[in-house]
C-alpha cells in the first residue's frame, strides 16, 4: 500500500517532441498542480513555454531542428541516455509525434522496465480532415498495436477525442478523459468600458494551417467595422504570413504577456481546422472573454452558441459574426464562460483526475 510520502516520491519523466502552444501550457499545470518527482525531457530551446521548469528534479535536452529524421533521432538518443541513468516510475508521451516515437523505439528495443507509460497525445492524429485512406489506415494501425503491446494508460482530452479512440479500437488497460485545465490567473474579468466602438479581436496559437489563422485574416477581409487585430503565437517551423489586413504580430509570448492580451480583447477567434480540445477557448473564458471557434472536434462542447461564445462552419459566417456582433453582448458571453471555466476547466481538477490515474497504475 502506498502512503502519500511515497506517492509524493514517485519519479515521473514527460517526453515532448515539442511544446509550443497547448502542450507548454498543459505541461506546465500538470507540473504545478500534482505532487511528484517531475522530470523533463524536451527541445533545448522551450523552456520559455514552461513556466515552472525551475521545480523539476532534472531537465534533459535535446537539439530540434524541424520535424525531421535528425530531430527525431537526437530525442530517442537523449531518451535512452536518461532511461540509462534514472529510474522512473511513470513515463508521460505528449503529443502524437513523441507518443509514435518513443513507444515504437521502446516497444522494438525491449527496453521496457517496471515504469507505466501514459500516452497523452493532445489530438490524436486520425481526427486531421483531408488524410487519405491509406494514410489514416496506417496510423490507425500504428496506434492500435502501440496502445496494446507498448502503452499502460492513454488520457484524452474531450469527449470527442475518446470516442474517436473507442470507435478505432485504440485502447489501453487504464484509459480516461480529462479536460485540460488552466491555473486561474484573474481575479475577476476586466472589461473594456463601453466608450470604444473598435472592436479589439485576438488570435492566439500556431500560425500552422490546422490553427486557421489564414481562415481569420481571409473573413477579416470583408468586414466592414472598426477593429483592432492581436496575433500572439508563430509558426511551428518556418513561415510567412501574407495578408493585407492590419494586424498587430506580438509573437509567443510568457503567460502573463499572454493574459495581458486576453484581457485587452473584447473577442477571442478560434477559426481552427480541427481540435481535440481547444486549450485557447479556455483561457480565454477563464479571462472572461467570449469565443467564436470552428464548429469542429472538441470545441462544440466547449462553446455553446449564445451562451459563452458562438460556433461557425464557414469563413463567411465568421465575416458576418464579426460584423454584427455586439460589445455589450460580448461582455456577457465573457462572463457565462468564466462561470463555465469556474465549473469545469480548473487546473486543481485536471491534476486531481491525473494523479487519480497516476495512483491507480503503479498499485497494479
Amino acid at each position: 500500500m502506498l502512503n502519500m510520502s511515497t506517492i509524493n516520491d514517485l519519479n515521473v519523466l514527460h517526453v515532448c517532441e515539442t511544446v509550443q502552444g497547448g502542450v507548454g501550457a498543459v505541461l506546465t499545470e500538470i507540473i504545478s498542480e500534482t505532487k511528484f518527482k517531475h522530470h523533463l525531457l524536451i527541445p533545448s530551446s522551450s523552456t520559455c513555454f514552461i513556466d515552472n521548469y525551475s521545480v523539476c528534479s532534472s531537465l534533459s535536452f535535446f537539439n530540434r531542428t524541424g520535424r525531421d529524421l535528425f530531430s527525431f533521432a537526437r530525442l530517442i538518443l537523449t531518451l535512452s541516455r536518461t532511461l540509462k541513468t534514472n529510474n522512473f516510475d511513470i513515463i508521460i508521451l505528449h503529443s502524437s509525434f513523441a507518443g509514435v516515437l518513443v513507444r515504437a523505439f521502446l516497444l522494438l528495443s525491449f527496453k521496457r522496465n517496471n515504469y507505466k507509460l501514459i500516452y497523452y497525445p493532445h489530438g490524436i492524429s486520425l481526427i486531421m480532415p483531408g488524410q487519405s485512406k491509406i494514410k489514416f489506415s496506417i496510423r490507425k494501425f500504428i496506434e492500435c498495436v502501440l496502445a496494446r503491446y507498448a502503452t499502460d494508460a492513454i488520457v484524452s482530452v474531450s469527449h470527442y477525442e475518446a470516442s474517436v479512440l473507442r470507435e478505432n479500437n485504440i485502447t489501453a488497460a487504464s484509459d480516461c478523459m480529462i479536460y485540460n485545465g488552466v491555473n486561474d490567473l484573474v481575479s475577476r474579468p476586466r472589461t473594456n468600458g463601453k466608450g470604444s466602438s473598435v472592436l479589439k479581436i485576438l488570435f492566439v496559437g500556431r500560425f500552422d494551417p490546422e490553427k486557421g489563422v489564414q481562415h481569420l485574416l481571409k473573413a477579416l477581409e470583408g468586414v466592414n467595422r472598426s477593429f483592432e487585430l492581436t496575433l500572439v503565437g508563430g509558426f511551428t517551423n518556418n513561415g510567412v504570413l501574407s495578408t493585407s489586413v492590419e494586424h498587430v504580430n506580438k509573437g509567443w509570448l510568457q503567460r502573463d504577456g499572454t493574459l495581458n492580451e486576453y484581457q485587452n480583447a473584447d473577442l477571442i477567434v478560434i477559426p481552427s481546422e480541427w481540435e481535440a480540445f481547444g486549450m485557447v477557448a479556455v483561457e480565454a473564458m477563464m479571462a472572461g472573454k467570449a469565443v467564436f471557434a470552428s464548429a469542429v472536434g472538441g470545441l462544440k462542447e466547449l462553446i455553446s452558441d449564445g451562451y459563452n461564445g458562438v460556433k461557425f462552419k464557414t469563413i463567411s459566417e465568421l465575416t458576418e459574426l464579426i460584423q454584427c456582433c455586439d460589445l455589450v453582448e460580448l461582455e456577457r458571453m465573457g462572463l457565462n464562460g468564466r462561470l463555465r471555466y469556474e465549473e469545469l476547466f480548473s487546473s486543481e481538477k485536471m491534476g486531481e483526475q491525473l494523479s487519480s490515474l497516476i495512483k491507480t497504475l503503479v498499485v497494479k
